[in-house]
């Protein structure tokens, strides 16, 4: 059968659970899309198994996650998801209710899955003990080409990603958010490479801005600025463990106006004793 793109009317709560039914039973090569009519709150973690793109429909809507596990995960090696539209102006709110209690990623990307973002999508508020708003597991991408991830607080703060995953900024921005180590972004044994967009304002133990474990970071342009860390690496936290090493190319972009309260405002490094870190910047 030849791919089709199907919609999908999202009214009411329950009608998103039915959606996700319907679209885990379509076939592989099809594009489905979620349209929002109304604001809704998902108290469930939802698992979407073919490519999906989740839109608001005629007017701005919001989707509130609230429950210990609410979230929504892609998985599967060619599925995508995409939170709003490239040039589409109606805004697609994705927002926590504040609970500390509350234990999963608002997006969760696994098993090879890829999830892009666009402008005019916030994910804000997630005050969470475990996870970081947005979540990539083992070999997974996330290409953010705009929109906004704020005010997300936790063990990780803005993005965290392991296990040969990858994260791509090209635009948008990643700001207030809070965490133990790694407030905007968390990466371990993963790629990092950052293109446009703004990391800003973020805090965090180690690592204000980006905390890196034995992962490559590539910054050709867009800004880090005004991070702190508690401890070491306002700007950037690099590490690496006895069997790998993380290396961090700076040929663009800007770090600016990060601080430490410990060493390096913009950029700790640190070695473990049998590997050390690369920094290059050109």
């Amino acid at each position: 059968a030849m791919a089709k793109t199907i919609m999908h009317t999202v009214t009411a709560d329950t009608d998103f659970a039915k959606v996700v039914k319907n679209i885990n039973a379509s076939d592989v090569d099809d594009e489905n899309v979620i349209e929002l009519c109304a604001d809704i709150t998902l108290t469930g973690n939802h698992t979407l198994k073919r490519s999906t793109t989740i839109k608001s429909k005629d007017e701005d809507r919001k989707i509130s996650i609230n429950g210990s596990n609410a979230g929504i995960t892609v998985t599967g090696e060619k599925t995508v998801l995409n939170l709003g539209a490239k040039g589409y102006d109606k805004k697609l709110t994705i927002e926590g209710d504040g609970d500390a209690k509350i234990q999963a990623a608002f997006v969760t990307v696994s098993e090879g899955a890829t999830a892009n973002m666009y402008e005019h999508v916030t994910l804000q508020n997630r005050q969470q003990v475990d996870q970081a708003c947005v979540v990539l597991e083992e070999n997974s991408v996330f290409n953010m080409h705009g929109g906004v991830i704020q005010n997300c607080k936790g063990k990780y703060g803005g993005v965290s990603l392991k296990n040969g995953s990858r994260f791509i900024m090209e635009g948008g921005t990643i700001s207030e958010c809070e965490a133990n180590a790694g407030g905007g972004l968390y990466a371990d044994n993963s790629t990092v490479t950052i293109k446009g967009g703004t990391i800003s304002e973020c805090t965090a133990g180690t690592g204000g801005g980006l905390y890196a474990d034995n992962s490559t970071i590539n910054i050709t342009g867009g800004t880090i600025s005004g991070c702190k860390a508690r401890n070491n690496g306002g700007g950037l936290y690099v590490t690496n463990s006895s069997t790998n090493s993380s290396t961090v190319n700076i040929s663009g972009g800007t770090i600016s106006e990060c601080t430490a309260r410990n060493n390096g405002g913009g950029l700790y490094a640190t070695n473990s004793s049998t590997n050390s870190s690369t920094v290059n910047i050109s």
